[in-house]
């Protein structure tokens, strides 16, 4: 078909249609064979999306840990202001009387 002038000439009137001057053998070898990927390509990018997975955990886990760590200090200094004031507070009364 597509050494067919008329087919070509057909399919676009403003391609232009090249003749070659000798026949264009068909290729010695077959094209390659599309095989399935090996066991150890399967195994190798199962390990390489749990640990996609694992690195997704830990980041997530991390940032569970700092946030419940600044809650933590946030109740902490709130606990040491409470306790500074109540000083102050019990101070204050006790020059009044």
């Amino acid at each position: 078909m597509w050494n067919d002038s008329l087919v070509l000439k057909e399919m676009s009137e403003d391609c232009l249609t090249v003749e070659f001057p000798a026949p264009v053998p068909k290729p010695e070898f077959s094209p390659p064979v599309v095989q399935a990927p090996a066991e150890w390509e399967v195994a190798l990018t199962a390990r390489e999306e749990q640990l996609l997975d694992w690195k997704h955990f830990w980041s997530t886990y991390e940032q569970i840990k700092k946030w419940l760590r600044e809650q933590w200090k946030a109740k902490e200094w709130e606990h040491v202001e409470r306790a500074v004031r109540e000083k102050a507070e019990k101070e204050k009364e006790e020059e009044q009387h």
